[in-house]
């Protein structure tokens, strides 16, 4: 299980490389993933042997670890406060850094002061009988507990502030790691105060190690989950914005066809289209444009009268809610384009489009694909037939 979960911290740490040279936040996270991914690499075993016979300091790896492991908790805190309070990414060193530096600096102190020839387990365990082993120990998981609690609260309450959906479910399931983070070193303060009153854990001492590791294991894979939900959201995001600027080319090159003259510059074509991956909201986001822009300049084109005779057809078609307003639309393009090109002149009392709710652009190309959708079917071009040709013939 450890060299796996080694592995992914790993991958994590090189894929997120690129951010370190983004915003400070980003660096946080990445420096938090390298700090996990230093602290579980030193447990391995070949790695403890390799520093050791290097160094010739018994159990250096265990220090390494925990510095490792003070510096990541500092980052994950870094990052969640960025979350919820951007400005304060602006004061560093804040007090935060203070706090961790100054156990870091009384750990490395402690750690010289235990007697590691005596406490041979030290390493394996993360235990030993003295009186500086228990302190030491306690010292990292003291502030473990109060850095995992405090990031615990802080994702808690980011997750409220995200709508529903993968981002949301990302927090949630972060302040459920980092809470995992306070068990595990709640388990771990148990299991060390126990063994300095010369007693055992409940079910034998690697029983509760073994436990304390699960959870800590546990711990570090639901934050590499919750962290990478917003990457995770942001892809899905494009391929949205990807598909949707290609399912609303058919109903913007019939709009445009009839007035080219909204199509800022030379119309993309296809092969354009299927290369616009970089650039795709700001390709999408001009779609949507043009095709209210083209819509608004063919106003006039369709009667009234002849748009209630459609509607009437399709609410008796089943049709109700928004699927009805958005067939409507559909037909209102289609009677629109048809005027257009036999050449009509504005009648007398026009149908109009009726308003949107929102005018933000996911809303929008949400309620843009409802009517392609319309648009595309037969049904739909069919009834918008007849009131052409009436139109046609007064």
């Amino acid at each position: 299980m450890k060299p796996a979960l080694v592995v992914i911290l790993w991958v994590v740490t090189v894929w997120r490389l690129g951010s370190v040279r983004d915003q400070p936040w980003k660096r946080s996270l990445w420096l938090a993933f390298f700090g996990l991914a230093i602290a579980m690499t030193v447990t391995l075993p070949a790695v403890t042997r390799a520093i050791d016979a290097s160094t010739g300091i018994a159990d250096l790896t265990t220090l390494i670890k925990h510095l490792a492991g003070i510096v990541a908790c500092g980052a994950v805190l870094d990052w969640v406060l960025a979350l919820n309070s951007p400005q304060t990414m602006g004061t560093f060193p804040a007090r935060r850094h203070y706090i961790a530096a100054v156990t870091m600096v009384a750990m490395t102190g402690l750690f010289f002061a235990i007697d590691r020839q005596e406490t041979f387990n030290f390493a394996e365990l993360e235990s030993g009988d003295g009186a500086a082993a228990t302190a030491y120990m306690l010292t990292f998981e003291i502030y473990l507990g109060i850095a995992m609690g405090i990031a615990s609260n802080l994702f808690w309450r980011a997750s409220h502030r995200k709508p529903n959906g993968l981002l949301r479910a990302g927090m949630w399931i972060l302040a459920t790691g980092t809470a995992l983070g306070v068990v595990y070193a709640a388990l771990r303060s148990a299991y060390l105060l126990v063994r300095f009153n010369g007693s055992h854990a409940p079910g034998g001492d690697h029983t509760m190690v073994s436990a304390s590791d699960a959870v800590q294991a546990a711990a570090i894979l639901l934050i590499i989950i919750g962290t990478s939900t917003p990457p995770v959201s942001a892809g899905l995001r494009a391929f949205a914005n990807y598909r949707a600027l290609h399912v609303l080319r058919p109903l913007w090159k019939d709009l445009t066809a009839q007035v080219p003259s909204i199509v800022l510059g030379t119309p993309p074509t296809r092969a354009e289209d299927w290369m616009a991956v970089r650039e795709v909201r700001h390709r999408l986001l001009r779609r949507v444009v043009e095709i209210r822009d083209a819509a608004l300049m063919l106003r006039g084109l369709v009667d009234e009268t002849d748009q209630e005779t459609v509607r009437t057809q399709l609410r008796n078609s089943g049709l109700s809610g928004s699927e009805l307003e958005a067939s409507c639309e559909a037909a209102w393009i289609h009677t629109a384009i048809a005027a257009k090109k036999q050449q009509r002149t504005v009648v007398a009392r026009s149908a109009t489009l009726r308003p949107r709710d929102s005018s933000a652009l996911e809303d929008e190309v949400r309620w843009l694909l409802l009517v392609a959708r319309f648009y595309r079917n037969p049904k739909t071009s069919s009834l918008t037939a007849k009131p052409a040709l009436a139109t046609e013939s007064r």
